[in-house]
């Protein structure tokens, strides 16, 4: 029995760090009607950001800081780049296209990389029984950013003028246009914020897993 709820509560960590990659994924979505097939690839891309980060620096918040970055201009050139050269296509046609992306990205990773695993060398901290679980300092701290990085988008969403632009132009782009929004600007800026939260969300996975690849995602 101790041992299954060291393992749901290992579950529950995961859980909270792939909540953020849905809700990035679902602003995409939001924006733009695109299943986006290369969403992975924007995960891949902020943990080795984080991982050149933390080699240069030795700074876990550098290395979070260079996962966002990374996640967040992959974000923007991905939608400028792709997205917006296929605007008008019929929507299978930008399915195959951003998968197409994601096979380009996933070796040209492998190329800069390598093929090899790679493992963040950050310090666990000690365990700690939280009720029936047993985390360590690095799993509250990845549980609790997941907690903040929803809170604060939320109010994003919620209470700020970019916000209610973005839910006009998630609802009805030609009459947030027609109304003065810069739907195109509002459109790449939630692509980047969207990059920003997966590439945030791909370093703490990577770093909570402890390995990761840039053909195979992430893995044991």
């Amino acid at each position: 029995m101790n041992q299954f709820l060291l393992y749901v509560g290992y579950g529950l960590v995961t859980a909270a760090v792939l909540s953020l990659s849905a809700v990035a994924l679902t602003l995409q979505y939001a924006v733009s009607r695109v299943a986006n097939l290369a969403h992975g690839e924007l995960l891949t891309i902020g943990a080795y950001g984080a991982y050149e980060a933390l080699q240069l620096t030795g700074s876990v918040p550098f290395a979070a800081l260079g996962a966002v970055v990374a996640g967040g201009l992959a974000g923007i050139a991905m939608n400028v780049g792709l997205i917006e050269r296929f605007a008008g296509r019929p929507a299978i046609t930008i399915v195959i296209a951003t998968l197409g992306v994601s096979l380009v990205l996933q070796n040209v990773l492998t190329i800069i990389f390598g093929a090899a695993n790679k493992v963040y060398l950050i310090d666990q901290g000690s365990p700690h029984h939280i009720g029936p679980f047993v985390l360590t300092d690095a799993e509250m701290l990845v549980t609790l950013s997941a907690v903040v990085v929803a809170t604060l988008l939320y109010l994003l969403l919620q209470r700020t003028k970019f916000g209610k632009a973005l839910r006009a132009v998630s609802d009805n782009r030609e009459l947030a246009t027609a109304s003065g929004i810069p739907a195109r600007k509002v459109i790449t800026a939630t692509w980047g914020i969207a990059g920003m939260i997966a590439g945030f969300a791909g370093f703490v996975l990577a770093e909570t897993i402890g390995t990761f690849t840039p053909s195979l995602g992430f893995g044991y």
